[in-house]
């Protein structure tokens, strides 16, 4: 004899019919089941009822139920993770990756915990990071311990917080004779009066003094960076460009690249972090300064810039950016923009990463 049913969930063996149901499975079913032989056929309806479960009884199901094995018929979930407070072992509010229990500002964004006067709250929910008794909005220097709020120069900004770079006031010469001895005495002034120190970053460089020489043996073209240094540990930078003997300027080249995009995940789920590293290049024969990368993703309205960057010639520079997953990206590829740029070059790059759903 023949066997078979109308249902094609049933799994069939010969005359026994199985179906595994799922938690989505609930309802009432009829299934029509025929067996014949070479005269003559023969079939019943049968009607099949699934009821839903609810392991906690609290009147939700399990397959809406944010905690299938804790009774919290309110489905309180203050994170909004899917995963509700009576079962979640870490609740997290303001979604910064610190459960609660351990946040220095449970109801406040502040992933990196930064807590200045190491009491029990973090910076972004203090009123007085520094403990000094003057609150941040009138204080002059809110990150350091300054009571007597002292401020020599009067320009806002706390005598212990206040420290300006040194200034250079003297120009290099930017020629040089082959087997002569080139001298550059170097004069910065320091607002503070700060000690300074004075360095290049060319060895052949020696310092005597305030002076810098150099005895080329062979005629070219030298970059060098001399750079002061206050005690405070700020630092202004000099680029000197010297043609030594009959040497030419070259023609000034400027060439950006983005040599490498790298996802530290090429898939990720809604809330998830978005993790990237670029690295850009300066392939020209100039010191690239105030260099930007930015990104974006703009099918989810997400950007960031990173803040200005010095690459000297033939420098890589490794670049890092984050983001937050919208709860509500749906599935697919998402196309990511990048542009370095300055006032000099431009260049544009592109990749891709998939967001995947929840499981």
């Amino acid at each position: 004899m023949a066997y078979s049913i109308s249902d094609p969930r049933f799994i069939q063996n010969n005359n026994i019919f199985i179906w595994q149901t799922t938690l989505n499975d609930s309802g009432v079913y009829n299934v029509n089941i025929s067996v014949s032989d070479s005269m003559s056929m023969d079939s019943q309806t049968v009607t099949i009822s699934l009821a839903s479960i609810d392991n906690d009884d609290d009147g939700i199901l399990n397959q809406n139920d944010n905690c299938q094995n804790s009774y919290n018929p309110g489905q309180e979930d203050q994170d909004n993770d899917s995963i509700g407070d009576a079962c979640d072992a870490c609740t997290d509010v303001d979604a910064d990756l610190s459960c609660d229990q351990n946040d220095n500002c449970p109801g406040v964004y502040n992933p990196d915990q930064a807590n200045t006067d190491n009491d029990a709250m973090g910076n972004e929910c203090d009123s007085d990071d520094d403990n000094d008794n003057v609150l941040d909005v009138n204080d002059n220097c809110p990150v350091h311990y300054n009571p007597g709020q002292e401020d020599q120069d009067n320009d806002s900004i706390g005598n212990v917080c206040d420290n300006l770079a040194p200034v250079i006031i003297t120009t290099p010469p930017t020629t040089a004779t082959t087997n002569k001895l080139y001298s550059y005495r170097l004069v910065a002034e320091d607002p503070e009066n700060d000690e300074l120190t004075y360095s290049a970053n060319d060895s052949r460089f020696t310092l005597n003094g305030l002076t810098f020489k150099f005895k080329p043996s062979y005629s070219g073209i030298v970059d060098v960076m001399f750079t002061v240094t206050d005690s405070f540990g700020n630092s202004v930078d000099q680029l000197a460009h010297i043609i030594i003997g009959n040497a030419t300027i070259s023609k000034i080249k400027h060439n950006l690249e983005i040599s490498s995009v790298v996802f530290e995940k090429e898939k990720v789920k809604p809330n998830d972090y978005l993790e990237i590293y670029i690295k850009i290049n300066n392939y020209g024969n100039k010191i690239e300064d105030n260099v930007k990368v930015a990104v974006s993703i703009p099918d989810l309205d997400l950007s960031d810039t990173s803040d200005d960057i010095e690459l000297r010639r033939h420098a890589s520079r490794l670049n890092y950016f984050n983001f937050k997953m919208p709860g509500n990206a749906k599935k697919g590829i998402y196309p990511v923009k990048i542009i370095v740029y300055n006032n000099n070059d431009k260049v544009i790059k592109y990749a891709a990463f998939e967001v995947i759903g929840l499981k």
